[in-house]
């Protein structure tokens, strides 16, 4: 049984495999969601809304992910990981048994963008 890496660790080893220096990774470890990662990035050594940031995440979250993060910061840069939404339709939503978990995903995923896009409101 292999040591269990959370996303954080995962992360960092995808964007190590493609040639960004250990050096130049911080992983902001304290966020429950993702509001909360800029906000407690810009609490991190050496950032400022100025900094250059690199975001990684999948590629169904991204949208929610770079507008919670450019309320905070001026220059984002993006990678994503996979998790693609091609010929997403709303049957997808639909909650199936053998499907939940991945149902449970969009619609917080979904909430999450209502969320964002009305606290500005």
């Amino acid at each position: 049984m292999g040591v269990k890496l959370d996303f954080g660790d995962r992360t960092a080893s995808l964007v190590k495999n493609h040639g960004l220096s250990e050096t130049r990774i911080i992983i902001e470890p304290i966020s429950e969601n993702t509001s909360q990662h800029p906000i407690n990035a810009l609490k991190l050594a050496g950032v400022d809304r100025n900094s250059e940031i690199a975001i990684v995440t999948s590629d169904f979250h991204l949208r929610r992910a770079l507008y919670e993060f450019r309320k905070h910061l001026t220059t984002i840069t993006a990678f994503v990981t996979g998790d693609s939404t091609d010929g997403l339709s709303w049957l997808d939503f639909v909650p199936l048994a053998t499907q939940l978990d991945e149902n449970a995903y969009r619609i917080k995923e979904f909430a999450g963008v209502l969320v964002s896009v009305l606290s500005l409101q």
